[in-house]
């Protein structure tokens, strides 16, 4: 991450003791070309943004997404009590990834490894996982409808 510009969000403020930034493609294109500040992907609300690169070891925790794509590699990476609906995970290595207690909703992971991932006390509804590749994935504890 390193050298980042600062960054104003406008705010989702659905529940407002816990309101969320909004980050659009543009803003996410541009910092991922210009660094991601500390906390850019925790507590967020990431619409129909496309990552084609997330960096290793980001926190994602308390964040939504909704209509996401997640493609290459996320390493590492935080996804605990997050929310994810009507996404993709698409040729996406996924190594090292928590989703504890997240919400996994019509998301679809296709043509991806997961690799020492934990979805430990998840909910995941009306999605699939279709041709991937799995390596020490645990579901303990986690709820699956429909899935």
């Amino acid at each position: 991450m390193g050298d980042y510009q600062q960054y104003h969000y406008e705010m989702f403020d659905l529940d407002p003791d816990r309101p969320l930034k909004i980050i659009s493609q543009p803003l996410y294109n541009h910092a991922a070309e210009h660094g991601f500040p500390p906390d850019f992907f925790t507590n967020s609300y990431f619409d129909h943004v496309d990552f084609g690169h997330i960096p290793e070891g980001v926190d994602c925790s308390g964040s939504q997404f909704r209509s996401c794509t997640f493609r290459g590699p996320i390493m590492k990476c935080v996804f605990d009590d997050a929310a994810i609906y009507d996404s993709n995970f698409e040729r996406a290595v996924l190594r090292m990834v928590n989703f504890t207690r997240a919400s996994i909703a019509h998301t679809r992971f296709r043509h991806s490894g997961l690799s020492f991932v934990s979805f430990l006390d998840a909910r995941l509804k009306g999605g699939y996982m279709r041709d991937c590749s799995f390596d020490i994935v645990d579901f303990k504890g986690a709820t699956i409808d429909g899935t």
